[in-house]
């Protein structure tokens, strides 16, 4: 029995986790979303701002200027129709749901189990229920965390007591953040440098 208790202790210890990274994945799913809608939008006021710039004003521009800011609107039009589909593929913002919403059940779970194995005497018969229902829990919700997801909810947890712990600390967070959002959307980080460092060099040196 005993033995039986203690698997269930390390069980409480693995839903911990799992609970932490899945809150970690559905914040970042959704801050990555977001980041790209306001990629696409910036796409398209940029796309619209080049429209109306060249309509306003066409005796202002050389023919060359025009069809180079022509050929950027082209590229720019391409970017959204292809961040637009990437972000259907992707389903960000539904697999951020399914995760927030797996992991406050879990929530739920583990507190049901933890205040059993608190108890004097834990009833193993509603433990096995609830480890079933935890099982039942990561198989409907079809969507899982990454390991990065796990390791910044690692980062985030660990302990550090001194000011020298505490700013390496940070440090490390700013660092993995700094991936973690980038290496996701680096497609869009891409896309956005790209055409505003052609935009800015044809203005300053060819203007």
């Amino acid at each position: 029995m005993s033995i039986e208790v203690e698997y269930y202790q390390q069980l409480a210890t693995k839903m911990i986790k799992t609970r932490g990274a899945r809150f970690t994945a559905a914040t970042g799913l959704a801050i990555k979303d977001r980041c790209s809608i306001a990629t696409t939008a910036l796409l398209s006021v940029y796309l619209l701002g080049c429209s109306i710039w060249l309509i306003a004003m066409p005796g202002s521009f050389s023919p060359e200027a025009v069809r180079f800011f022509g050929a950027l609107s082209v590229v720019a039009s391409i970017a959204i129709l292809v961040l637009s589909l990437l972000d259907y593929a992707l389903g960000r913002a539904v697999r951020a749901e399914k995760l927030q919403q797996n992991a406050l059940r879990i929530s739920v779970l583990l507190r049901r189990l933890e205040r059993e194995l608190c108890s004097e005497a834990p009833d193993i018969a509603l433990i096995r229920d609830i480890a079933a229902k935890y099982e039942d829990e990561l198989f409907e919700t079809q969507v899982n965390h990454s390991s990065s997801d796990y390791r910044k909810w690692q980062i985030y947890c660990s302990p550090s007591e001194s000011l020298e712990q505490r700013l390496k600390r940070q440090l490390k967070i700013s660092a993995f953040d700094a991936w973690y959002y980038i290496s996701a959307l680096i497609i869009h980080v891409i896309l956005v440098l790209t055409i505003t460092a052609l935009t800015l060099w044809y203005l300053v040196y060819r203007l």
